[in-house]
């Protein structure tokens, strides 16, 4: 989509009004809800002690080294394996378990945080805890409340609980359809303003969209708060990612989102560089759809 034309196409039986399991995308959602956290003064800052709201981690000298930022920017420490593939392992478990706070608190930290990146869903699920935990309400209260409702977004958008009367699946599981994802990149896209009012604070939103080095500890960084980043790429782009292809990809200097979701995507990947070769397919090709609108 872009703000000189937009493009929409569906296959197969998918409508407008289809939803679409967001899968990781949902962990951009939930940086952002995190922002918000923040601005409304429930949370201090980034580099707030994730103790403060986990005291179920106060004994594990690892984890006090551990800020809430971390989690957002994946460089925490958490012990954790990283695999979608595999049936028997911790993102399997998080994913069709029934108790997400016993599995998480049973998991420890293997190294100091702020040292290095490494994408896990761990993190974003115990970031989840922390929102819902520091603002008193559950994550779709709060994802309702400060952005779907504001956002005008036509349809409701279940998120996955981990039971019936549990807690949200923050790594991911947010269904939606393809306008609602481009909404919430279009409020990024438009530093957190919405029709006059700013929805997210325009500071954060760039914390988010640019790359943590870690202080030059990284080299090629790719990764911000919540957001996929390449700022490498002509022309420079940033998105939200999710497995079988779910893509919120933002082009800054076109004022341009693409937004694709679907149930499959190759797995190659290309080095210090958003996942997924398709991402930078779909940028070319929409380039070239719109160079004349």
């Amino acid at each position: 989509m872009s703000q000189r034309g937009k493009q929409e196409k569906y296959f197969d039986k998918y409508t407008d009004s289809s939803l679409t399991n967001s899968f990781s995308v949902a962990k951009t959602f939930v940086t952002m809800l995190l922002g918000k956290a923040i601005e409304e003064g429930y949370i201090k800052n980034l580099k707030q002690p994730i103790t403060v709201f986990l005291p179920e981690y106060k004994n594990d000298s690892l984890a006090k080294t551990c800020t809430i930022g971390d989690l957002s920017a994946m460089t925490s420490g958490l012990n954790w394996n990283e695999s979608y593939y595999l049936p028997l392992n911790e993102t399997a478990k998080s994913y069709y378990g029934e108790n997400l706070e016993k599995q998480m608190f049973a998991t420890n930290f293997n190294s100091v945080s702020g040292e290095k990146f490494e994408y896990k869903s761990a993190n974003t699920i115990l970031l989840g805890i922390i929102i819902s935990r520091a603002t008193k309400k559950t994550l779709s209260e709060y994802l309702s409340e400060k952005f779907w409702k504001p956002l005008g977004m036509e349809t409701s958008a279940p998120w996955s609980l981990d039971n019936e009367n549990g807690i949200e699946k923050a790594s991911c599981c947010v269904a939606a359809r393809l306008r609602d994802f481009a909404k919430m990149g279009q409020l990024l896209l438009q530093n957190g303003n919405w029709n006059g009012t700013q929805l997210l604070d325009s500071t954060f939103i760039d914390t988010m969209t640019h790359p943590n080095s870690l202080n030059g500890k990284i080299k090629n960084p790719i990764y911000g708060y919540g957001v996929w980043t390449d700022y490498n790429n002509n022309p420079p782009i940033y998105a939200m990612v999710g497995l079988l292809g779910q893509r919120v990809i933002c082009v800054p200097s076109k004022k341009m989102i693409i937004v694709r979701t679907g149930n499959k995507s190759e797995k190659k990947n290309i080095a210090n560089a958003i996942p997924g070769t398709e991402t930078y397919i779909w940028v070319e090709e929409a380039l070239k759809m719109t160079e004349n609108l």
